[in-house]
C-alpha cells in the first residue's frame, strides 16, 4: 500500500513538473471557475510576477468580455461535458497573437485548459489565401478557360472565361461538382462535340486523370461550328488541370486565308502574262504557272521561296 502511494505521488510530481515546463500556457479552474493553478508559460504570457500573483489578480490570457471571455469558454465546456475549442486573439508579452484555446471539463466540476500559439499557422493561411486570390484574379484576366480537379475528381478551381465558354453558372461551379457532372452540363449546353456513344467518350476523358502523358491535346469541334483546343495535364496528387483555348476565330481566318490564296493562285494561273512577285527581303513570294514553265523551274524548288540572287542564275 505504501509503495503504491509512493508511486502515485511520484507520478503526480512528474505530471506537475511536465505541466510547469510546458512551452504553452496551461491552467486549472476550480468549481467556481476561478483560476486555481497556472504554469510558468501562463505567468509569462500575462506578464505576472509569479503564479500566486496571477491567481490573486485573476489575470486572463483572453481579455475579451461577454460570450468571448475566458470564463465563458469554461462554462461552455461544463455545459456540454466535452472539451470546448475555439480560436481567439490574446496579448502574449505585449504582442497580439492568435491562440487555439481549449477548455476540458473535469468530473469534479472543475475545468483544465491550455492555449497553443497558432499565429504562424494563421499568417501562412492568410498568405496562402492572398496568393490564391491573386492567382484567381490573374486567371480571370486570361483569354483561355482554366479548370482544375482534385484527386477526388471534384472541381477545385475555375476561372471566369471557362464559365463563359462552358455556358455554366459560376455559382454551380463553385459547389465543386464532379468531373462527370461538369461534362454532362457542358453537353446539355451544346459545349461538347457531338459523339455517338457519349458514355464511352466520357470514360475516355476520365482516363486523363491517370494518363502517363505529361500533356494531353485535343480539338473539339462543336455543333455550332465553334472550335476549342483542349490542353490537359495530369497532376501528381491524382488531379487534372485543363486549359480551354477558343480557336474559332483563328480557324475561320485561316480558312478564309486559304480560300483567298487558292482563288488568287487560280486567277494568276489563268492569266496569259508571266507573273512573279518578290518580297522586301528579296525572296520569291508569288508566281504563276507560266512563270515556272517559261524558265523551266521546278515547282517544289520555287515553293521554298528562293532569293532573287539564287533565282536569276537558274
Amino acid at each position: 500500500m505504501a509503495r503504491r502511494l509512493q508511486q502515485t505521488e511520484g507520478a503526480h510530481d512528474a505530471l506537475t513538473h511536465l505541466i510547469e515546463s510546458a512551452p504553452f500556457p496551461m491552467w486549472y479552474r476550480g468549481p467556481d471557475l476561478s483560476l486555481g493553478l497556472v504554469n510558468a508559460a501562463f505567468v509569462g504570457g500575462v506578464e505576472g510576477r509569479d503564479a500566486a500573483d496571477v491567481i490573486e489578480k485573476g489575470a486572463e490570457l483572453i481579455d475579451a468580455a461577454g460570450a468571448e471571455s475566458a470564463r465563458s469558454g469554461a462554462e461552455r465546456a461544463l455545459e456540454t461535458g466535452k472539451p470546448y475549442s475555439r480560436t481567439q486573439p490574446a496579448t502574449i508579452g505585449q504582442e497580439r497573437r492568435v491562440m487555439r484555446v481549449v477548455d476540458v471539463p473535469l468530473p469534479t466540476g472543475a475545468v483544465a485548459g491550455f492555449a497553443i500559439d497558432i499565429q504562424d499557422l494563421e499568417d501562412a493561411r492568410i498568405e496562402l489565401a492572398h496568393h490564391q486570390e491573386s492567382q484567381r484574379e490573374l486567371a480571370d484576366r486570361m483569354a483561355a478557360g482554366a479548370v482544375q480537379f482534385d484527386g477526388d475528381r471534384r472541381l477545385a478551381f475555375f476561372n471566369r472565361p471557362f464559365a463563359i465558354m462552358a455556358q455554366i453558372d459560376p455559382e454551380w461551379l463553385s459547389e465543386g461538382p464532379e468531373f462527370d457532372r461538369v461534362l454532362e452540363r457542358m453537353r446539355e449546353n451544346g459545349r461538347l462535340p457531338e459523339v455517338r456513344d457519349f458514355p464511352a467518350w466520357k470514360a475516355e476523358r476520365r482516363d486523363w486523370f491517370i494518363s502517363t502523358e505529361e500533356a494531353i491535346e485535343e480539338d473539339w469541334i462543336l455543333a455550332n461550328g465553334d472550335h476549342l483546343r483542349i490542353l490537359g495535364q495530369p497532376l501528381p496528387d491524382g488531379g487534372l488541370r485543363l486549359i480551354f483555348d477558343e480557336r474559332t476565330e483563328q480557324v475561320h481566318l485561316t480558312s478564309a486565308r486559304d480560300t483567298l490564296l487558292r482563288v488568287r493562285a487560280a486567277t494568276f494561273d489563268n492569266l496569259f502574262e508571266v507573273i512573279s512577285v518578290f518580297a522586301s527581303d528579296g525572296r520569291l513570294y508569288l508566281w504563276n504557272r507560266r512563270f515556272s514553265e517559261l524558265w523551266h523551274l521546278d515547282e517544289a524548288w520555287l515553293s521554298e521561296h528562293p532569293r532573287v540572287d539564287e533565282l536569276v542564275p537558274a
